[in-house]
């Protein structure tokens, strides 16, 4: 949820006779908020991709577990996942940050 969207009515009437700065902040939040999404592009990552990078963060034991307990249904190679997680990772921060799951204020 934007900062604009949580304002009330009165809020704003106030901030605009006031001065515009509560608005330029929502503005300035919403446009960088685009402009990271513009710069991830239209990478997404699959629920199986999070689940992997999930078990990577566990240690890479777990992932080979998990990797070799699900080859069957997946036809995962672990070295394949090993060169691939530092993509995901970057599509998942990009993922986050589109969503407004970055740090804020």
């Amino acid at each position: 949820m934007n900062k604009l969207s949580r304002l009330s009515l009165p809020a704003l009437i106030v901030a605009t006779l006031a001065g515009t700065a509560p608005l330029q902040a929502a503005a300035d939040e919403a446009v960088a908020a685009t402009a990271a999404a513009a710069a991830c592009g239209p990478a997404r990552i699959t629920r199986l991709q999070q689940r992997l990078l999930d078990k990577a963060d566990q240690g890479a034991p777990e992932l080979v577990r998990f990797i070799h307990r699900t080859r069957m249904i997946y036809q995962l190679d672990v070295y394949q996942v090993a060169n691939s997680l530092d993509g995901w990772r970057a599509a998942s921060r990009c993922t986050t940050a589109a969503a407004g799951g970055g740090a804020s204020s």
